[in-house]
């Protein structure tokens, strides 16, 4: 099993999901955020995106194709990580780790095993071991992406923009651009971010959840609507980092 930021597991979107629905463009390239006050549980959700994006990496899984090859402590670590076992899953790929420190699947697993626990600075030594093997790697540039310091936003933004020049196709790196620019209300550029995201992601619940929560806040209250929607539907069949029954709590309040 490879981690990959750019790859949905878990249930495919729902069939009557369009990418279409809404565009890059949906709002205007350049426009200035509206200065608009969301509803008290929408800016709930949000700061509960916000508080918990930056700590946790962006990465998803993808079982290999040929999975009779991948070692047993991996595969251990990926079913674990997968159903949300992170004490399992740390000993799976802690243990591929000492058995072959030059495996880029075992690094991997192992700094989003460390990030979703909190580790932030042993899951930043594990995204450069693994760079140091694979430097255009795009899970571990998006790994510490998402562990990097929101405190100093223009060097976190100008360094996302450089990875993503590198790495266009990443969906995990606009996901941590997205949060970048929700960290500081920029919900239009968030937007467009987040939608990016689910144009390469499109199975992901925490994404459509990130898309939902920026359109919230743009007022695009149908489509938020129908983004919450398709975020609780996906997350039936995959772990979140949202919390289903407040999204489930806003979607209440929404009904027209």
């Amino acid at each position: 099993p490879v981690p990959r930021p750019d790859v949905a597991t878990g249930n495919p979107a729902p069939s009557t999901a369009t990418a279409a629905a809404v565009t890059p463009t949906a709002v205007p390239q350049g426009a200035t955020p509206r200065n608009r006050t969301a509803p008290e549980a929408a800016q709930k959700l949000a700061m509960e995106l916000l508080r918990d994006a930056p700590a946790e990496a962006p990465v998803r899984l993808e079982r290999s194709a040929d999975a009779v090859k991948v070692p047993a402590n991996i595969a251990e670590g990926y079913a674990a990580l997968r159903d949300g076992d992170l004490a399992t899953a740390r000993r799976g790929y802690a243990a591929a780790v000492s058995a072959d420190g030059g495996s880029v699947d075992a690094r991997l697993g192992l700094a989003t095993v460390e990030a979703r626990i909190g580790n932030r600075a042993a899951a930043s030594v594990h995204y450069r071991k693994a760079l140091d093997l694979d430097p255009r790697n795009a899970t571990a540039l998006a790994g510490l992406a998402s562990l990097a310091d929101f405190s100093r936003p223009e060097a976190v933004e100008a360094q996302l923009r450089m990875d993503l020049d590198r790495n266009p196709d990443s969906a995990a790196l606009h996901l941590s651009l997205g949060n970048l620019y929700a960290s500081q209300a920029r919900w239009s550029e968030a937007q467009r971010s987040f939608f990016e995201a689910h144009r390469l992601q499109a199975g992901s619940a925490d994404t459509m959840f990130n898309l939902a929560v920026s359109l919230d806040h743009l007022g695009q209250v149908r489509l938020a609507r129908e983004y919450y929607g398709r975020a609780l539907e996906s997350a039936r069949g995959q772990a979140t980092q949202f919390d289903p029954a407040l999204v489930s709590r806003r979607l209440a309040e929404m009904k027209p």
